[in-house]
């Protein structure tokens, strides 16, 4: 693994555990997490600029799947 790809790699466990943190906080941490990973799929689905490509639109929702089942891990 080159160093970009350990620094990537990095940056997006840290981003799910402040998601996860963030959920967590709530009153319905499971629900906000399934709404956030609802909207960003949206978001994405709906970019007409082509900013926003498969790729990227499919790691947004594998990141935010494993939130949801770190959720789901927390609570039972």
């Amino acid at each position: 693994m080159t160093d970009a790809e350990a620094r990537i790699t990095a940056l997006e466990i840290l981003v799910e555990q402040l998601i996860v943190e963030r959920c967590a906080m709530t009153d319905d941490p499971l629900g906000t997490a399934e709404q956030a990973r609802d909207r960003l799929t949206a978001m994405a689905q709906a970019d007409t600029t082509g900013r926003i490509t498969h790729s990227v639109a499919a790691a947004l929702t594998d990141a935010m799947q494993r939130v949801v089942e770190r959720i789901e891990g927390m609570a039972g």
